[in-house]
């Protein structure tokens, strides 16, 4: 059986091509704290991931209302000085692959949200609606 080498050089991109979306199918990501429509009295948001890296994953992206945040390789984490009021707090896994200008962070299309607000005890609303102090 011969082959030749464009035959064997389309059959290896073809593998790669049918593997390489797969690779992000058993990389996993939940939000186990705060809930989705949880009020927090403090600006600062505790949050808890349940983060199944797979054979891509190797970091998270931290995104409030759309802004990117910060990147961290921890399952937890703390999001500081977060003003009052209803913000979207997304998580993104991500894997960090090295081209030849160096370490790119590629997001994997795996992504968990919730949305919170966020009501310290400075802005506390009384039930007629009006913004009380301590």
């Amino acid at each position: 059986m011969k082959f030749s080498i464009s035959s064997i050089l389309c059959a290896i991109v073809a593998t790669a091509w049918v593997t390489a979306p797969a690779a992000a199918e058993d990389v996993s990501l939940t939000i186990l704290r705060p809930t989705d429509g949880a009020v927090i009295e403090t600006s600062s948001i505790p949050i808890e991931t349940r983060f199944v890296r797979g054979t891509v994953g190797d970091h998270l992206h931290i995104y409030v209302d759309g802004k990117f945040m910060k990147t961290t390789k921890r399952e937890t984490m703390t999001l500081w000085d977060v003003r009052d009021g209803q913000h979207a707090i997304e998580v993104r896994a991500a894997s960090r692959e090295k081209d030849e200008k160096g370490v790119e962070h590629k997001e994997l299309g795996v992504n968990a949200s919730v949305t919170v607000v966020v009501r310290t005890k400075e802005a506390k609303v009384a039930p007629d609606g009006s913004r009380t102090g301590r």
